[in-house]
Order: C-alpha cells, then structure tokens, then sequence
C-alpha cells in the first residue's frame, strides 16, 4: 500500500453504466425491478427514466478503495455508505476519494455522475489494529 497523507485525493475512478451493466447486476442479484430497465415503469414512480441499482455505484467505490489500499483493505477494512440521488441508465459515474485521517486510515468517498449528480457519499476505513 502506497503512504497516505491527509488531503490527498484518490480516483477518479469510472463506469459507464449502460443497459449492459445494469443488466448484469440484475441478473446477478436477481433484481429484475422494472424501474432498472424501462423508462415507462420508472415514470409511473415520479422517477425520469430508468435507474441503475444503487450497488453498481456502490462497487465502484468499493473497487477504488481497494485498488487504492490492496489486499489488506479486503480484510481489515470497512465501508459506510449513503445513498443520495439515483444514477440513470446510460450515466457515466466517476469515484473519487480523499484521506482525512491517517489513524485510523479514513477516507472520505463520492460517487457522482459526470452531469454532477450526487449519488452516493461514504466513509472507508483501514482498521490495522484489527485481527
């Protein structure tokens, strides 16, 4: 794992969540929910298309962090996540970090659309104390 000061940024990291992506979250949490992959049963809910799973953000954070932190992250780490806004089907989402502690290791996450949609914001942490 590369030395990390307080204040310095990570990411971005990218996806592109198109109808391909969407499509093989749902099948592989098996979450078929119409408002992933139709825009008419998305508007019916007040929504303005057809929405990603809030996961396939959520991964994506979960994937910076790890190539960010390595093998270690994987067993001493944690992750809090909020989810603020969906992300429509065809977004582009860009995962950013920043450390704002170094003990414990903390880093403060976002995951927004390139049209700036907010989607998600998080806290990671590296608990080397931890067995």
């Amino acid at each position: 794992m590369t030395e990390l000061d307080v204040g310095v940024m990570i990411g971005p990291c990218a996806l592109v969540v198109d109808d391909l992506v969407v499509a093989g979250y749902g099948d592989a949490a098996d979450d078929h929910n119409p408002i992933h992959f139709a825009d008419e049963a998305a508007r019916k809910l007040g929504l303005p298309g057809a929405i990603a799973h809030g996961m396939i953000s959520g991964a994506l954070l979960g994937r910076l962090v790890a190539a960010t932190l390595g093998p270690q992250w994987l067993r001493q780490g944690r992750i809090r996540l909020k989810f603020i806004a969906p992300v429509p089907v065809g977004s582009t989402v860009l995962a950013r970090g920043e450390v704002t502690s170094t003990d414990p290791l903390t880093l403060e996450l976002r995951a927004e659309t390139t049209t700036g949609v907010l989607a998600i914001v998080g806290t990671a942490m590296l608990d080397t104390a931890a067995h």
